[in-house]
């Protein structure tokens, strides 16, 4: 896969998207750490991460709900 010429905005959402998955991964994998994505989300991210991640939430239920739509619209 060809390497991509990121702009600093873009990196920056990545790099928010990579930090919540690797927390939310030991919040599940690891014994102990089940609360660590909600304090990790909270404190450790600024409120701009914070916000790109809201950003995330919100469009995925945007996109779940269209993904439904059309699947049952398929299926009529």
């Amino acid at each position: 896969m060809p390497k991509l010429n990121l702009t600093r905005p873009q990196q920056e959402i990545v790099d928010v998207f990579a930090h919540v998955m690797a927390a939310s991964q030991i919040a599940a994998n690891v014994e102990g750490m089940s609360n660590f994505l909600d304090y990790y989300l909270k404190n450790a991210l600024t409120p701009r991460q914070q916000a790109i991640y809201q950003a995330l939430k919100d469009r995925s239920i945007q996109v779940r709900s269209d993904i439904a739509d059309m699947l049952e619209k398929d299926s009529a």
